[in-house]
């Protein structure tokens, strides 16, 4: 099959559409996880960047530094 007939089919079209807005997410995250690591919890950007590289690990480095008012949160019913 010939390139032009290739670029004739709209299943072309919408598999290049659905990977250009994949990209797009997949840099967004990654890029948002690095943002929230570095500027938000404070780690340094050799670290924050390790941790979002892919975005499937993004997730799980962002959730094993809480917040500071989760810090604050689990401290409230304690005894000190």
């Amino acid at each position: 099959m010939p390139v032009r007939s290739t670029l004739l089919l709209p299943a072309v079209w919408s598999g290049a559409a659905g990977f250009a807005l994949y990209v797009a997410i997949e840099v967004s995250a990654g890029l948002w996880a690095f943002l929230l690591l570095t500027e938000g919890r404070g780690l340094g950007a050799a670290v924050a960047g390790g941790s979002a590289r892919p975005t499937r690990t993004a997730p799980s480095a962002c959730r094993s530094v809480p917040p500071d008012w989760a810090r604050r949160s689990s401290r409230v019913g304690s005894a000190s």
